[in-house]
């Protein structure tokens, strides 16, 4: 339990510079496990900045590509014309924690496709 805590630890350390101490601030747009790399004294790093894009100067004018695995893409990319900030790799990280602690992928039982369809249309009252 204390790997994967120092685990969720460790990249929630390297959003945070990402996002808030880097010279140019950066939206990763691609965080999921596979994009987490481990080293042998149990330290995480994200990796694979292949998708990630420096933000703009008003979140609402950062991205309209939907990039990334779908199975870790947050709703707002679907759901506002593709319009989205930050907000979407704290949700793709929350999937991650999530995944650390189930030991399963997220909306395992899904494809990734229709994890995504699942997220983004949901309706919250059912």
């Amino acid at each position: 339990m204390a790997l994967r805590l120092n685990i969720g630890i460790d990249v929630a350390r390297g959003m945070r510079y990402l996002h808030e101490l880097a010279a140019r601030p950066v939206i990763h747009r691609d965080l999921n496990s596979h994009n987490i790399l481990l080293h042998e004294d149990g330290h995480a790093v994200v990796a694979d900045f292949g998708e990630s894009r420096f933000m703009a100067q008003h979140d609402d004018e950062n991205m309209t590509k939907q990039p990334g695995n779908l199975r870790w893409m947050a709703p707002e990319i679907f759901t506002q014309c593709g319009r989205y900030d930050r907000k979407a790799d704290v949700f793709s990280f929350a999937l991650c924690i999530w995944e650390l602690h189930a030991a399963e992928l997220p909306f395992a039982h899904l494809k990734p496709a229709a994890a995504a369809a699942e997220m983004a249309y949901k309706r919250g009252d059912q």
